[in-house]
């Protein structure tokens, strides 16, 4: 009989538990930046305002106030993008996936929140956004934006800036503008269809039976009699002989 060693298990070099650790830390910094930038009020202190109130209105304190003006006179409405960013990254490192090419996906991500900026700021006017402090793309996208602008008029620009966003995308992950199209036509086909199907299915209703198919006597039409009521009740009329035996009565008296 032969006998076969045992060897114990090997240690296995397993990262979950750090990669949950930094996806929770990443978690984290991302809900404090989308917090800070939701409860963003200009009469915060910040970078460029000062204030003497004690309260603070950010739902961070005064390091969200800070940060979210930071990030929101920067980039404008495009930061929002920044935690976007971090919540993807927790999500990858939660379930211990390998980030592949990090060079590549971080210049995707710094061309998605540069060219974002400089399109809001090229599509939207710098009062769109109520606050008064913050312009749809930013201080870099409005510089941006100014740049091509005077080089490629408003049209230009956009499409220039559109086209950035789109290869970003496609160097951060796998998005594809053949895939989008056609998910985009098959959502297209799917709602003409269900459109469609109410007005079939009343054309499909089928009409009562008629007399002929049926078999069953056709309904009688009966023809009543119309009478001149206005004439029947008119009196009759004297004969002429009558009428001149009156006359000759009336003048001999």
């Amino acid at each position: 009989m032969r006998m076969v060693a045992s060897h114990p298990p090997m240690n296995r070099p397993s990262h979950s538990r750090a990669d949950e650790a930094l996806g929770l830390l990443l978690l984290a910094i991302g809900a404090i930046f989308l917090l800070s930038m939701l409860s963003y009020h200009p009469e915060d202190p910040s970078w460029n305002v000062l204030t003497s109130r004690s309260i603070v209105q950010n739902k961070v304190g005064r390091v969200g106030a800070y940060l979210a003006d930071f990030c929101l006179q920067g980039l404008g409405l495009a930061a929002f993008g920044m935690p976007v960013l971090l919540f993807g990254l927790a999500w990858a490192k939660l379930r211990s996936r390998p980030l592949r090419a990090p060079l590549a996906k971080g210049i995707g991500w710094m061309g998605i929140l540069l060219a974002g900026a400089g399109l809001l700021s090229v599509l939207f006017p710098e009062d769109f956004i109520v606050w008064p402090t913050v312009r749809p793309g930013g201080m870099l996208g409005t510089i941006l934006a100014t740049q091509l602008v005077a080089v490629l008029n408003t049209v230009g620009a956009a499409l220039v800036l559109g086209m950035v966003v789109v290869l970003a995308l496609m160097a951060v992950g796998d998005f594809s503008v053949i895939a989008v199209g056609g998910a985009a036509i098959r959502a297209l086909r799917h709602a003409v269809a269900r459109f469609r199907k109410p007005v079939e299915r009343a054309s499909e209703v089928p009409l009562p039976p008629s007399a002929e198919s049926t078999g069953a006597p056709k309904p009688k039409i009966v023809a009543w009699e119309t009478r001149d009521f206005a004439e029947s009740a008119r009196a009759p009329e004297r004969p002429a002989s009558q009428r001149e035996q009156a006359a000759e009565s009336v003048l001999s008296l």
